[in-house]
Order: structure tokens, then C-alpha cells, then sequence
């Protein structure tokens, strides 16, 4: 799961830190996974595709409004599960005052729910 890029664990850890810009950093990147997932989810046969869309639009618009990390580079997909990054997300929504405003944490909760509804028919399907 670590290969070149972060592990969702490493990504975590970093949303924790109490370095603002390593934080900030790790919540862009959590919120650009969350949109690659799950438009990459939208092609997957039995996923509702809305559901997958609005997630990925919802997390497109909460990394709106975080500046692009000026070091570093893009993380490669983990392997993942859509509740792995629904958890990530919820932090985001709850816990991450310092880094997201309230339209960027509206943003983030409204993909957290779609993750949520994705995760249960992810890997329930035929």
C-alpha cells in the first residue's frame, strides 16, 4: 500500500500533526485520493454512479479551498476501501478546524456521506 507514494496510514498520521502546513498538505492529498477513487469508482459495474460522482465533485470543491502544497508530490492510489477514505474524510469534517473553513468542511461532510453510501455496496456487488 506504501509503494512511492503515502499510505493511508502515513496520510492519517500527517492530518493529525501539529504542523499546520504538513497537515494541510496530507488533507489536500486525502481529498484529491477521495475524488480519483471515486470517479474511478463511477465505471465499476453495481456502484451507484450518482453516488460516486457527487463524492468525487464534493471532494474536487472542499480542496478548493486549500492552497496546493508547494513541496512534495501527488500520492500515488493506495489500495483503499471506501470506508478507509470515508474515516479520513470524517476527520476532515470534524477535527480539522485549523485547516478547512466551514464551506470547505460542508464540502468535505458531503463527500464523507457519499464514501459512507459508497462503502456499502462496494464489494457487495455481483
Amino acid at each position: 500500500m506504501a509503494e512511492a507514494g503515502f499510505s493511508l496510514d502515513t496520510l492519517d498520521s500527517r492530518l493529525r500533526s501539529d504542523d499546520t502546513s504538513q497537515a494541510a498538505a496530507a488533507a489536500w492529498e486525502v481529498l484529491h485520493l477521495a475524488e480519483r477513487f471515486a470517479d474511478a469508482m463511477a465505471w465499476e459495474t453495481g456502484v451507484d454512479t450518482v453516488q460516486a460522482l457527487a463524492a468525487a465533485h464534493s471532494c474536487g470543491e472542499a480542496r478548493r479551498y486549500l492552497a496546493v502544497p508547494v513541496a512534495g508530490r501527488s500520492a500515488h492510489l493506495p489500495a483503499a476501501e471506501p470506508a478507509d477514505l470515508a474515516r479520513l474524510l470524517a476527520y476532515l469534517t470534524t477535527d480539522a478546524d485549523r485547516l478547512l473553513d466551514s464551506a470547505a468542511r460542508h464540502q468535505a461532510a458531503a463527500a464523507q456521506q457519499a464514501f459512507s453510501a459508497l462503502a456499502g455496496t462496494w464489494r457487495t456487488t455481483p
